[in-house]
């Protein structure tokens, strides 16, 4: 009975064992250096209404509320 605590013990101090800062920055720098900038993705819409930097626009499946877009202007 005594081995089974001594392997819940070690299990629980295992499972909250915090890692070092400088593993998780080096794994969140390998992730953010593989993400590609480049999105290449074009719908067309149909802007319903415009003001105070808002526009409400209709038919972009691939766009969500709140979401930045860029129009075929440059305004983003």
């Amino acid at each position: 009975a005594r081995a089974n605590v001594g392997a819940i013990s070690a299990l629980r101090n295992y499972a909250t064992a915090k890692p070092a800062t400088s593993e998780v920055t080096s794994i969140l720098e390998d992730r953010i250096n593989g993400l590609s900038s480049n999105v290449d993705i074009q719908e067309t819409g149909r802007v319903l209404s415009i003001g105070d930097g808002i526009a409400r626009v209709y038919g972009l499946k691939n766009c969500q509320a709140e979401e930045m877009v860029e129009f075929s202007s440059g305004v983003k």
